[in-house]
């Protein structure tokens, strides 16, 4: 454990387990997984900052993939206090801390889970269901699918790391393709020469769904005619994965997707419904909080291919890698994807090097990767900063960072602003074909599709069609009187919520008092609309 010194006369304190009530960033104790495709004991980073907090010896055979920081029932990391809690927990603590959690809640939410990964072996070929297909996933296999949210994803590189990601351009894949006669067995070749979305879509899924023994028979082709040299640098990657996945039909998506080979402090952004899969290196990732994985191959793990198939998007197209907007020069760079959820930003200092993260009215937390320097909150309060010190950062905290020597470190923050506010509005416009697959869907649900294989989307809607409306209720106009009660009563609702924002604003700074007014003002308001709508009731009379 390290020492923290405050300037709020609490004097210095040895370990974490001693709190200052008054502190704007708080411990956490991350969450590490072991999955096999981890880089092995100390050669891994996951492992290395990990035992900031755990204290354990790292085990040299032992894979360490990744370290969780976020509120998701099988991994929420923890605050380290004077008592500690889950993430999970956090609005009951802020409630106890912040005397009533009415107006602090939604502040106090964490809409995203931050992730430190260190790949070693390929993971699996995947996508994420978006919202809607989310919903039915669960509702018809939580024992797989065990929420249902969306899970968008960004991954910025810590040096260089490789990821498969969407289907190359057309032209790429029709040269691929052919250069694989083994491949080309698989899918025939009719697919290829009339490839376009719908044809990308049928030669995908024939892939997948190969049996068992012709998968073995064109990977043994494959592995003996590599075996005289790999001549190109696809070539190369599908002899790798042949050696972490021997037998798996997974390996010929190298010949489909993009290989991108991002430099250190690059990001990429995989939206829903995009097949990707990490290759090797180091990441920090962020994402909805959510862990719906739809995958079909290279791994081990349980496996949906007919869901995987169905759902994406089967767009070709290079990659592009998302742009950051620097801040204070180029020592802060922002990277803001097209969702609400998260954003990112990485703080890159040289050996004396100071900087300013400015105040944000969202939860955030703050990892350091590399280096060690000092951070000093909005409140004064100072915290000496070394590799693999996480912490959790209240909303409307300023925060200073003075590097000893060379610092890196990153903040996850929920998005806000216009931003957040169109990304709401425009939900989750851009969906893929959602086939939910027989063996999945609850008979009794009509809002899934019967088919069980295929690439046509599922028809559904919000709203009954017209020809289910009930002749006996015809439409009527609402009078001239209901619609001006109406507009008063929208008036009044934005004159409520505009004085509630205004006062949770100020939440954090003057909490007894904001509450009190609160209070008032919103009775007040209430009942000037009840007034006014007997007022306007007996005018009409």
């Amino acid at each position: 454990m390290m020492a923290i010194a405050c300037e709020c006369n609490c004097g210095p304190r040895p370990s974490f387990t001693q709190s200052c009530s008054k502190r704007r960033l708080l411990p956490v104790e991350c969450a590490v997984m072991h999955y096999g495709w981890g880089r092995l004991g100390a050669a891994s980073l996951v492992a290395r900052m990990s035992t900031v907090f755990h204290g354990e010896r790292i085990k040299d055979h032992l894979p360490y993939a990744e370290m969780w920081l976020g509120a998701v029932e099988n991994a929420a990391a923890a605050r380290v206090t004077t008592e500690t809690f889950h993430l999970l927990e956090m609005s009951a603590w802020m409630e106890r801390r912040y005397w009533s959690k009415s107006s602090l809640y939604r502040k106090f939410k964490l809409p995203f889970l931050f992730k430190l990964l260190s790949v070693h072996t390929a993971l699996s070929i995947q996508a994420h269901p978006d919202k809607q297909l989310a919903r039915r996933l669960h509702a018809a296999d939580p024992l797989h699918y065990r929420d249902d949210n969306h899970k968008p994803e960004l991954a910025c590189a810590l040096g260089e790391f490789e990821v498969l990601c969407g289907f190359r351009p057309k032209e790429q894949i029709v040269r691929s393709v052919r250069s694989c006669p083994e491949l080309l067995a698989l899918v025939g070749r009719s697919a290829v020469d009339s490839l376009e979305r719908l044809a990308l879509c049928e030669l995908f899924t024939k892939l997948m769904n190969s049996s068992d023994e012709s998968v073995a028979k064109a990977v043994q082709l494959l592995a003996r005619r590599l075996q005289v040299g790999a001549a190109s640098e696809e070539e190369m990657l599908v002899e790798r994965l042949l050696k972490q996945y021997p037998g798996d039909v997974g390996v010929f998506c190298a010949y489909l997707l993009n290989h991108v080979k991002l430099t250190d402090g690059e990001a990429i952004f995989l939206p829903a419904n995009e097949p990707h899969a990490y290759l090797q290196g180091d990441c920090v990732e962020c994402m909805a909080c959510s862990d719906n994985v739809v995958r079909a191959g290279l791994t081990p793990k349980w496996k949906d291919v007919d869901t995987l198939c169905s759902m994406l998007t089967y767009r070709m197209a290079r990659p592009e890698i998302l742009p950051g907007v620097d801040e204070d020069g180029n020592k802060v760079t922002l990277y803001r994807p097209p969702v609400p959820e998260f954003q990112l930003r990485r703080i890159r200092l040289r050996a004396g090097e100071k900087c300013n993260l400015l105040a944000s009215s969202s939860v955030g937390i703050m990892v350091c990767c590399e280096g060690k320097g000092f951070a000093i909150d909005s409140t004064r309060h100072r915290y000496t900063m070394r590799s693999g010190f996480t912490m959790l950062v209240l909303p409307d905290t300023t925060i200073s960072f003075d590097a000893i020597s060379d610092l890196l470190v990153f903040c996850c923050q929920e998005q806000t602003g216009a931003d957040r506010d169109k990304y709401l509005r425009q939900g989750d416009e851009v969906k893929g074909p959602h086939t939910v697959p027989k063996e999945i869907a609850p008979s009794a649900s009509s809002s899934l599709s019967s088919q069980s294989s295929g690439c046509h989307p599922v028809v559904s809607s919000g709203c009954p069609p017209s020809s289910a409306r009930s002749a006996s209720a015809p439409y009527t106009a609402p009078s001239q009187a209901a619609v001006t009660d109406n507009a008063a009563v929208s008036k009044l609702s934005l004159e409520i919520r505009f004085l509630r924002e205004q006062l949770e604003h100020a939440a954090s700074r003057q909490r007894w008092l904001v509450g009190l007014c609160l209070s008032l003002g919103t009775l007040s308001i209430g009942m000037a609309a009840i007034l006014g709508a007997f007022a306007s009731r007996h005018r009409r009379d």
